[in-house]
């Protein structure tokens, strides 16, 4: 079962979500070597809109949607991938090997670099906040209607399913209301 990370209904703690973004980007990185080192990055097929997505997008992009749900319900996430071609991922029965083999150390994995990301940013940006408050993140949870999360598990996907992976990024930006950059986490999987 996983473990909720912080905010109630009514608001979403930033600090929470940006600690959720980052290990979860780091953990999502994990299927897509794992697909790439067996020679499977080719298991590539074209979405409606003609661009290529492979099962490695759709492993990613669950891995970092389930993070972010756990620290809110109620935020507005938009991944690259939709879920239908999530889904058409997952019913691959090799796939399901795969995540199988990842989830089983994903779920602690996520834990331990979720409390390093949060340890981490209270570390670095608490200074610059309110630190005589019971919690110096506290006047930063926000409404959860008005934050957006954009996430592109695999950008770069062409590139990786021709087995090039110098290009190939984990993009995860949340929005505030008036398009205010809350956060951006790019990680390299290679």
């Amino acid at each position: 079962m996983r473990e909720r990370m912080c905010s109630s209904a009514e608001q979403v703690d930033l600090l929470a979500l940006a600690a959720s973004a980052l290990a979860s980007s780091i953990v999502a990185s994990r299927p897509i070597r794992k697909l790439a080192l067996e020679g499977r990055e080719q298991f590539s097929r074209k979405k409606l809109d003609g661009t290529i997505i492979t099962d490695a997008d759709g492993s990613s992009q669950r891995i970092i949607i389930g993070a972010l749900r756990d620290v809110s319900k109620d935020v507005r996430i938009v991944g690259e991938e939709s879920l239908d071609e999530m889904e058409r991922s997952v019913h691959r029965d090799d796939n399901a090997k795969v995540e199988a083999d990842v989830a089983a150390a994903d779920e602690c994995e996520r834990l331990e670099k979720f409390k390093m990301a949060q340890d981490e940013l209270q570390q670095r940006f608490a200074a610059a906040w309110d630190a005589s408050s019971p919690s110096a993140f506290a006047p930063h949870a926000i409404d959860p209607a008005r934050i957006a999360v954009f996430v592109d598990p695999l950008d770069g996907t062409s590139c990786y399913a021709k087995g090039d992976f110098g290009c190939v990024t984990t993009l995860c930006r949340a929005l505030g209301s008036y398009v205010n950059p809350l956060g951006r986490k790019t990680s390299l999987p290679f």
